[in-house]
């Protein structure tokens, strides 16, 4: 039996990918189980999905609850371990990761396969910062495989914790994605907007908050439209900046030509309807949802942040180039420098511009959305553990 761990269902990239897995082995015949250390809600599991939560509690705020839950919730894990004979814990995000590690110490016998989803920055002063980094290092080398999600993510954390002597249990597996279901719900009607055929759509979807950088699409708007004053933009998603973006766009005069749609249960039938698909973070893990609108078919434009666009839209390049002053027009996508709105706006009335360059982008897309499909990637996330055979696949009506 496999099981993931994941510190909650909050709509995250993280936990969008602890599902898909978990769906993917139980498709492929593999015993699987859903552990969960909070109940905040977010994605729904399946019907199917065998849940079990290591807390009551919503969501642990305190630091030092977090880390004495850290403790109990690995306890628990051991306990659930022995009922239910459980081989490999694969674990998503770094709570949940330390709990997994921390389950050996307690005496659990599994595989523990841990995934690094996140950048590691620590704003402590010197010395917590490094004792930090040694409790880090401490918890990540107990595991018995380190997934990272991206090249970049796997050269910083052997660099950022010194893990370069773990090598050889550390690799780079990209998030999976349901491609083919992506597509099948892009087809859908749209519930919350109506597109008008004269107008040009921009969009943008996920969480909203300060790292997004989302006003930095607002405020390229006001460019774009002096150019071209047909093009919107329409925002999928919420988070606790909604009122400082809602009111950007008002100082701007955009409060008409911005439309908030809040979180969209089938984002994806919004991003195939849109012209172009706009990320402006300023730091990322692997980012679906550049996967997601290539997936659609709807050209993308991200900001070249680190880490993960430049791996998806432009991955012969070197990984490690960061732009600071020009575009890319890249094999699968346009990146821009982080935060560099005149050049975004620049992208934008270049491809909304010239039909061919955008008819190309719409073209590999597909072709390199599959790339990153849950039946290429999932064997990988298995190849290493001893687990029964699976039998034939089951049929999926979407």
């Amino acid at each position: 039996m496999i099981a993931i761990l994941i510190n909650s269902l909050a709509r995250g990239g993280a936990e969008k990918v602890g599902l898909t897995l978990l769906t993917e082995f139980q498709d492929q015949g593999i015993e699987s189980l859903l552990i969960i250390v909070e109940r905040e809600k977010g994605y729904p599991p399946a019907p199917d999905h065998r849940v079990i939560y290591l807390t009551h509690y919503d969501k642990l705020k305190n630091p030092l609850a977090k880390a004495f839950y850290v403790f109990i919730c690995a306890y628990r894990l051991r306990k659930l371990i022995r009922q239910y004979n459980i081989q490999v814990v694969q674990s998503h995000l770094i709570r949940a990761n330390f709990i997994n590690t921390t389950a050996l110490l307690f005496g659990s016998n599994h595989q523990a396969q841990i995934i690094h989803h996140k950048q590691l920055a620590f704003s402590e002063p010197f010395p917590f910062r490094q004792i930090k980094k040694k409790i880090y290092k401490w918890f990540y080398q107990q595991a018995h495989e380190i997934i990272s999600i991206s090249k970049i993510m796997k050269q910083e954390l052997e660099s950022y914790l010194n893990l370069k002597a773990y090598q050889h249990k550390h690799r780079i597996i990209y998030n999976p994605h349901d491609i083919e279901k992506i597509i099948s719900l892009s087809q859908h009607q749209v519930a919350a907007f109506s597109f008008a055929p004269e107008k040009k759509y921009l969009i943008s979807a996920g969480r909203l908050f300060a790292g997004k950088r989302v006003d930095d699409i607002i405020k390229a708007l006001a460019i774009i439209r002096k150019e071209r004053p047909e093009v919107e933009l329409i925002v999928v998603g919420d988070g606790e900046d909604l009122e400082y973006l809602q009111q950007v766009a008002a100082e701007l005069g955009l409060s008409a030509d911005v439309h908030f749609l809040g979180f969209q249960s089938n984002p994806f039938a919004y991003m195939a309807q849109a012209d172009l698909f706009i990320m402006a973070s300023e730091s990322e893990g692997l980012p679906n949802i550049i996967i997601e609108s290539l997936a659609c078919s709807t050209p993308v434009i991200s900001s070249d942040c680190i880490s993960g666009p430049r791996e998806i839209l432009s991955p012969n390049s070197n990984i490690e180039l960061q732009l600071t002053d020009r575009i890319e027009y890249a094999k699968n996508g346009v990146l821009f420098p982080v935060g560099a709105i005149p050049l975004l706006a620049e992208a934008v009335i270049r491809l909304l511009d010239d039909d061919d360059l955008r008819n190309q982008y719409m073209e590999r897309s597909l072709a390199r959305a599959r790339d990153f499909d849950k039946m290429v990637i999932t064997p990988q996330y298995l190849k290493n553990f001893n687990l029964p055979a699976a039998p034939k696949r089951k049929e999926q009506v979407f």
